[in-house]
């Protein structure tokens, strides 16, 4: 047997990946538990001073605005979904 290999074909990347969770179909399916789990983690180590900044973050998490939209919907109020993200990561306790 001939165990040689082609190091080119080892090195050369076959196709590239595509890291798109919406295009592969992966959608972070938001509900209540996920975004206090969210808020939490956002609000740990200081977060709560730094809502703003920790604010940011949502914006990388298209699916969590709209979960967001929704939750302000169905209570009536009239705010932004990030400015209600900031005021949870605000006064999470």
């Amino acid at each position: 047997m001939n165990y040689s290999f082609n190091r080119k074909l080892i090195f050369e990347p076959k196709q590239k990946l595509n890291y798109n969770k919406r295009e592969l179909g992966i959608v972070n399916p938001w509900n209540k538990m996920f975004y206090n789990k969210w808020i939490e983690d956002q609000a740990s180590v200081e977060g709560a001073e730094n809502a703003y900044n920790m604010t940011k973050n949502a914006l990388h998490e298209p699916e969590l605005i709209n979960y967001v939209k929704k939750m302000i919907q169905n209570h009536g109020e009239n705010e932004s979904p990030l400015e209600r993200i900031q005021w949870d990561i605000e006064n999470y306790i």
